[in-house]
């Protein structure tokens, strides 16, 4: 549903469209909070930073969110906020399942 914020413990997100097979939400990430290490099966995902500083994890690579980040199916993924602000990313998923019992939680 367009519009509906969730709240996180790293923040919110709110989705900014739905459609058939892509979901775009926008990630606010407190200062100092990161997402969970998760991947998924049926989806990709891409990052682009709006504002604030950050870094992704992803398949065991740290990577600067100053240029747009591909995170792959299976591919183990986190986004942290390395600054005093909060990091604003636009995702992008694409793919066929958007449920959240399609995550799987990696080992913190």
């Amino acid at each position: 549903m367009a519009g509906a914020v969730t709240k996180k413990l790293w923040g919110h997100c709110r989705t900014l469209y739905q459609g058939e097979n892509i979901l775009i939400r926008t990630l606010v990430i407190n200062p100092g909070a990161a997402t969970g290490l998760q991947r998924h099966t049926h989806r990709t995902k891409i990052w682009s930073k709006i504002s604030g500083s950050g870094v992704a994890f992803v398949a065991g690579t740290e990577r600067d969110l100053k240029e747009v980040v591909y995170i792959p199916k299976y591919s183990f993924h986190r986004i942290k906020n390395t600054g005093d602000h909060p990091l604003i990313v636009y995702e992008v998923q694409s793919g066929y399942i958007f449920d959240e019992d399609e995550v799987t939680i990696g080992d913190e």
